[in-house]
C-alpha cells in the first residue's frame, strides 16, 4: 500500500519478514525503544535502519527515511515517537513518480502506481523495476508473463509517441489515446482520482 500515501511511520512494531524495496516513493519512519527485546523487536529495527540506509545511498532520489531507535526506551517511549509527526507532515503523495521499485511478497497485490499485473499472473518473487525519461518507459521484470502499464499525462504527454522497452527489449511505441472508460476502470478498481489512469497500454512479456 506504500502508493497510496504521502508518508508512514511504525512505531515500536515488528515488520516481521517484509521486505523494504516497495519504499522506494514512500517517506519510511520507524521508532523503537533500545530496550524493546520482544521478538527481537530492537535487533530488527537495527537491521532495518542498516537497510533503508543501503537503500538511500544506492538511490539517493529515492528512499527517504527517519529511523530513531531511544536507546533508554522500552515499549514505551513515552511519546518521543510524536516527532514522527511534523517529519511525516512535510511531504506530499505523488501517485505518479517516475521510478517505481516493485516486489512481490506474502501480501500480493495487482496495482502498484501506474503498473498493474493482471490477477491470473500474479505471483510470489516478481519484481520490476520501472523508470521514465521523457517519453521513454523502461522496464525490468522477473516472473511476469503481462503486464499492464497504465498513463496518465502526469507521466508522460499523451499528444506524443510513448516507447516502452521490457529487459531491453522494445515493447511498443506509438501514441496512445485518452480514454473515458480508462478512467472509470481505473476508479472502479480504487476510488482515488489522483491516480486514475486516462490510458494504458498491455504487454505480453
Amino acid at each position: 500500500m506504500a502508493d497510496r500515501w504521502a508518508a508512514a511511520s511504525m512505531m515500536a512494531g515488528h515488520p516481521n519478514d517484509a521486505k523494504p524495496d516497495n519504499l522506494r516513493n514512500l517517506p519510511f519512519g520507524l521508532f523503537m525503544g533500545g530496550k524493546d527485546g520482544a521478538y527481537n523487536r530492537n535487533k530488527v529495527a537495527e537491521k532495518w535502519k542498516g537497510l533503508l540506509a543501503d537503500l538511500r545511498k544506492a538511490d539517493p532520489k529515492g528512499y527517504e527515511h527517519m529511523v530513531r531507535i531511544y536507546p533508554e526506551m522500552g515499549h514505551w517511549m513515552k511519546l518521543k515517537d510524536a516527532e514522527s509527526l511534523p517529519w511525516m507532515a512535510k511531504f506530499d503523495r505523488n501517485p505518479w513518480p517516475k521510478k517505481i521499485i516493485w516486489r512481490q511478497a506474502k501480501g500480493i497485490t495487482s496495482r502498484f502506481y501506474w503498473l498493474q499485473i493482471p490477477e491470473k499472473h500474479l505471483a510470489k518473487g516478481q519484481r520490476i523495476t520501472a523508470g521514465v525519461d521523457g517519453q521513454f518507459i523502461a522496464i525490468e521484470a522477473e516472473n511476469t508473463p503481462r503486464l499492464v502499464v497504465r498513463l496518465s499525462d502526469q507521466l508522460v504527454d499523451l499528444d506524443k509517441p510513448v516507447t516502452i522497452s521490457v529487459n531491453g527489449e522494445k515493447k511498443f511505441s506509438g501514441t496512445v489515446k485518452r480514454s473515458a472508460r480508462e478512467i472509470i476502470k481505473s476508479l472502479d478498481q480504487r476510488a482515488d482520482p489522483a491516480s486514475a489512469a486516462t490510458a494504458s497500454v498491455t504487454l505480453k512479456l
